[in-house]
């Protein structure tokens, strides 16, 4: 059965990939696609 849950090292890699799409282009227009994008991580 895989783990649930998030590692602890990918936490801070998705809250600076957050930021950095809500500042780039704003809070309205930022979404999971472009978060995952910027944090180079997979969707699902």
């Amino acid at each position: 059965m895989p783990k649930v849950g998030m590692p602890e090292i990918r936490k801070p890699q998705l809250v600076n990939a957050t930021m950095a799409v809500i500042d780039r282009v704003g809070l309205h227009a930022a979404s999971i696609s472009l978060i995952s994008k910027e944090a180079g991580v997979s969707t699902g």
